[in-house]
């Protein structure tokens, strides 16, 4: 439960959120609840969607706490976003009108990362964020001694996630305003931070920034979700004694629905691990991935008049996937990015695994682009280190790759496009690939 006055009754000394970095504000539990009390009073409360621009700080994290105790709904935006941006975007998700109505009421609108098109808000509510808050407490056995370290945008999930699961334990948190390898390390060590969560793009700069880092024996788990990560990298986090943990979520289900059990060192051949308690995962004829359980969304907006649930209650998702014997979830990609070439099917993530494999290539991403004779050929663009050579690429991927997944275009690029969230922007990979 997310019950910020039993945290203040029980452990009104305890840390509650620490600003990271010199100067850093720290509050405890006590403060923490005063603070969120004065705000909590000057809210209005109605069923109108109000927007929070969602800044890496402490102030983003009372207003966020407060907003929940007043039950007044909260659109999250990112801070990374234009003014003229987060105005077109709160727009279209139709902010500052009254929401839909619901059997139980809405707690907070978070816009998807609008990866493969325009952004849809997820409609939460408190019920369902409590339940992933609890079901991800019993897989990783919340300990007296835990300390949180929150070095993702509070706008999206992975990362508002995090202040919200120390509340609920009555353990500190972390905030890590920019994400700096130096200062994640000095972080983790000063703070004596035993869980974090990570992107596969944050973990690579970790380990290519701080190559003779070795984390200290009280991190104990760092759950890694937001995109696929390549064996390679995973191989490389378990030489540095990284207690990585692969994760599978969605936003529409408040985040974490698989994840490795904690302690097991890294491997891919673990996929994203088993669904955690009270969710269960399946597929459907066609390979697609679904999901159950109390975390569930309530819908998108705006609304397409499709329900956001098929008649059994399951989500059936975008994502491909397969079980393995042991019930752990591999991820295969999204069905509408699986590129069918020539009557061939690829799957992206293969093609790009391939490509990491070259030790130097630092990211890379593939996309199908329209062909008049194949119907769609393979693209990639990989961020190189300096003086690779088009040859010693081509001749990894002739070694590496039947005809068919190869790519007939591969484009050096000095970074891949982003989403505000940090995931891969493909609409606009295509377009550069297009245009080179």
């Amino acid at each position: 439960m997310i019950d910020l006055a039993r945290a203040a009754r029980e452990a009104p000394d305890t840390p509650a959120l620490i600003e990271a970095g010199p100067g850093g504000r720290r509050l405890t539990y006590r403060e923490l609840a005063a603070e969120v009390a004065g705000v909590s009073a000057r809210l209005e409360r109605d069923d109108r969607l109000r927007t929070l621009v969602a800044e890496p700080s402490l102030e983003t994290v009372v207003e966020l706490l407060a907003s929940l105790e007043r039950g007044q709904p909260r659109l999250l935006l990112s801070e990374k976003l234009q003014p003229a941006e987060r105005a077109e975007l709160a727009a279209h998700l139709g902010a500052v009108r009254p929401l839909p109505a619901a059997s139980e009421p809405t707690a907070l609108v978070v816009p998807t990362s609008g990866s493969t098109g325009r952004p849809r808000g997820v409609r939460l509510t408190r019920a369902a964020l409590e339940a992933a808050i609890g079901a991800s407490a019993a897989h990783l056995r919340t300990l007296p001694e835990d300390v949180w370290l929150c070095p993702l945008p509070l706008s999206h999930l992975g990362g508002l996630s995090i202040p919200l699961r120390a509340v609920a334990a009555a353990r500190p948190c972390v905030l890590l305003p920019r994400f700096e390898v130096e200062a994640f390390a000095e972080a983790v060590e000063r703070e004596r931070v035993t869980l974090a969560s990570l992107v596969p793009t944050l973990l690579h700069r970790l380990l290519s920034g701080l190559p003779g880092w070795r984390p200290p024996s009280h991190l104990r788990a760092v759950l890694l979700g937001g995109a696929g990560v390549d064996p390679a990298t995973l191989e490389a986090a378990g030489e540095a004694r990284y207690p990585v943990l692969p994760t599978y979520g969605l936003t529409e289900t408040c985040g974490q629905v698989c994840t490795v059990t904690p302690g097991t060192p890294p491997d891919a051949s673990n996929g994203a691990g088993r669904p955690l308690p009270g969710l269960e995962v399946d597929l459907t004829p066609e390979g697609r991935l679904r999901v159950r359980g109390p975390t569930l969304f309530q819908g998108y907006l705006p609304e397409d008049g499709d329900p956001p649930l098929d008649t059994g209650g399951w989500l059936v998702t975008a994502d491909l996937g397969r079980l393995d014997e042991a019930g752990n979830l591999h991820v295969l990609g999204r069905a509408d990015q699986v590129i069918v070439t020539g009557g061939e099917k690829v799957h992206p993530h293969e093609v790009e695994a391939v490509l990491l494999r070259h030790p130097a290539i630092e990211a890379a991403a593939v996309v199908g682009l329209p062909d008049p004779e194949y119907g769609q050929v393979v693209a990639a663009a990989v961020v190189a280190r300096p003086g690779t050579s088009a040859e010693a690429l081509e001749a990894h991927l002739r070694e590496h790759l039947g005809g068919h997944r190869r790519p007939r275009r591969l484009v050096q690029l000095e970074s891949l496009p982003l989403t505000p969230s940090g995931k891969l922007d493909r609409p606009a990979l295509r377009k550069l690939l297009t245009e080179a």
